[in-house]
């Protein structure tokens, strides 16, 4: 099962495995009184989320700028219905105002020009009253995930590495972050951080050369390989041991779209 083609080994990563576990937490509890009427990924790259997701909603439409993923998410979801992919600018997306009853948005805020535009498109696509989920690379990542940018970072600079890797134009304040939202009227109900000081020494410099090894791996979505028991216990001991530090690898926000 290691090996298989037919299952994605970046759930073995415990940064991204924590992540994909949170996600499926809120997708539970938003879809508690039923399935979502119809929800949103923005940004879906290779469309490993996809699959989950739709378990939680009666349709779902994905997108990704990247016509190549786009082409991947397609093949991946080949046997779930009710999933829409199509290729889409985060800044200026083409979907009607409050079309969707929720919004998920994984790692990509990251990676526009202006955040503020991507946020404003979530909100407007967002129907009044439906909830919008966002994650990011936080700015305060522990010391040990990447030493070299931890000390480069305070004199105002950066190198392409670790959390600054992956084409990311920057890393996620969360007091920022809070501004852009309640600039569209989007309300913190409440807020995560993901991966703390274990997974960060686990993962520090390694984590980018994986991930260009099994970007394209996955070819059947909803199989999970077979060690990613280990993973979770370390994502376990990770929270436990650093439950109350601010410190993480990544930041999530649940948010509610308040506008009238």
């Amino acid at each position: 099962m290691i090996l298989s083609p037919r299952v994605n080994l970046k759930l073995l990563v415990p940064s991204y495995r924590t992540r994909y576990l949170l996600i499926q937490r809120l997708f539970q509890r938003l879809s508690a009184g039923g399935p979502i009427p119809r929800a949103f990924n923005l940004g879906t790259g290779q469309g490993e989320y996809d699959y989950m997701v739709k378990g939680y909603c009666r349709e779902l439409h994905a997108c990704d700028i990247n016509v190549r993923d786009i082409e991947h998410a397609k093949e991946l979801n080949r046997d779930q219905t009710g999933i829409v992919h199509a290729v889409q600018d985060a800044q200026a997306l083409t979907y009607p105002t409050d079309f969707f009853d929720a919004v998920l948005s994984v790692d990509v805020i990251e990676h526009v020009q202006d955040c503020r535009k991507a946020v404003r498109e979530m909100g407007r696509v967002c129907k009044p009253g439906g909830h919008v989920i966002v994650t990011a690379p936080s700015l305060r990542f522990p010391l040990l995930y990447d030493p070299v940018n931890w000390l480069l970072n305070k004199f105002g600079r950066h190198a392409a590495i670790g959390a600054w890797a992956y084409g990311h134009f920057r890393l996620i304040d969360e007091d920022e972050a809070r501004t852009w939202f309640a600039e569209e009227n989007l309300r913190v109900l409440d807020t995560f951080y993901l991966s703390k000081h274990l997974v960060g020494l686990l993962e520090m410099y390694w984590m980018g050369l994986l991930r260009s090894l099994v970007r394209f791996h996955t070819r059947t979505a909803g199989v999970e390989p077979a060690p990613v028991w280990i993973t979770d216990r370390l994502v376990r001991l990770d929270e436990g041991l650093f439950r109350s530090s601010r410190r993480s690898v990544g930041i999530a926000f649940l948010l509610r779209n308040e506008k009238q």
